[in-house]
């Protein structure tokens, strides 16, 4: 069937054996893991690598991950996770305000990044919350740019709705002062959020701070 010759297929294009292993959970569900092998495996053990899998997963489901993006995401990864905010997850219509502060947040991380974060220090995760969904960005940033952003989110808190989209449209305009591309990106965050921004910044080290910025859409 069309399940087999894809498997059949990803075998083909990495050149190696699929690793696979069914394990049960504790009310007795079955979990199908498996793993595809890309480049030189040849001093990697396969019990080990499926360990780790599902010691990941475990994590995942610990804490109710839907996605984590290492990067911004390309086009592609963009619109697969729009596609599965407002159907998938559309559970009480708030589908599209969820799109868009998604979208917010993938811009702000593009912003952080090119600021020159440690890509090994940043992600983008959605998680299941009680009746929400949870956002969650990490970034190591500068000490200065982590206050610059702490300034922004305070204003941007301490706006109503009325207010933060008065300010949106001046930004739109170009009116709107202090906003730039990261800036507009955690406006319009703040937008379609459902609370406050909450934004931890961590001690300096070698110059760089490590920041978590959260929210509840």
């Amino acid at each position: 069937g069309g399940a087999g010759l894809g498997l059949i297929e990803m075998a083909r294009r990495s050149g190696h054996g699929l690793r696979h292993r069914i394990a049960n959970r504790a009310d007795g569900t079955p979990l199908f893991f498996l793993e595809v092998v890309l480049g030189d495996v040849a001093e990697e053990n396969a019990g080990q690598a499926l360990d780790a899998l599902e010691a990941l997963y475990a994590g995942v489901e610990r804490q109710r991950l839907i996605m984590h993006l290492r990067r911004p995401g390309s086009p592609v990864v963009l619109d697969a996770v729009q596609k599965m905010l407002t159907e998938d997850l559309d559970l009480d219509g708030r589908g599209d305000a969820r799109r868009q502060a998604f979208l917010a947040a993938a811009d702000l991380m593009g912003s952080m990044c090119e600021d020159g974060a440690d890509v090994d220090r940043q992600g983008l995760s959605l998680a299941q919350g009680e009746g929400d969904l949870l956002l969650d960005l990490e970034c190591a940033l500068s000490m200065p740019r982590a206050l610059e952003l702490q300034a922004e989110l305070d204003v941007l808190n301490g706006l109503d709705q009325v207010a933060l989209r008065q300010r949106y449209r001046k930004a739109m305009l170009g009116e709107a002062k202090g906003v730039g591309s990261g800036g507009f990106a955690a406006l319009d965050l703040a937008r379609h959020a459902q609370d406050a921004l909450a934004l931890e910044v961590g001690e300096e080290k070698a110059g760089r701070t490590s920041v978590r910025l959260q929210a509840v859409i």
